[in-house]
């Protein structure tokens, strides 16, 4: 087994001897617990760099959710604006033919005040010349 093998590893280096460094003696498993220490320091800055990671990208998914929201809701707008759109067109349409069929409406009254203002200068006419030509006639009847 590994663990096993590991520490009659660790306690023969430590029978076997001892290591001076800058003036200090170190045994082997001092060293060798100075770089556990070491790597378990180092293990522990990757997890909370791992958790920082976390972190981020947690909050960059719920960032990427609301833009979403956001370009869902400008879509959503712009289809309302679309439709929108659609329907103006649809009103100046029914506008331009209720405008086309005033104006006839317009002019077959414009017609009509005409025809009528004629007839009754007309009627006019008629009523004053009738009894001048009738009074000339009686005139010239009894002159002969």
């Amino acid at each position: 087994n590994k663990v096993e093998s590991g520490r009659r590893y660790i306690m023969q280096r430590h029978e076997t001897g001892k290591k001076h460094i800058g003036g200090m003696t170190f045994t082997e498993v001092d060293t060798d617990q100075a770089i556990i220490a070491e790597n378990n320091a180092k293990t522990r800055q990757i997890g909370d760099d791992v958790s920082n990671l976390n972190d981020i990208q947690k909050d960059q998914a719920n960032m990427i959710h609301q833009q979403g929201d956001q370009v869902d809701s400008v879509k959503q707008d712009v289809d309302d604006a679309d439709n929108h759109i659609i329907d103006t067109n649809e009103e100046l349409s029914r506008g331009s033919d209720l405008m086309n069929q005033i104006r006839q409406k317009k002019v077959i009254i414009v017609i009509l005040s005409l025809v009528l203002c004629l007839i009754i200068i007309g009627a006019i006419v008629v009523a004053i010349v009738v009894p001048v030509a009738i009074v000339a006639s009686a005139n010239r009847k009894s002159n002969n």
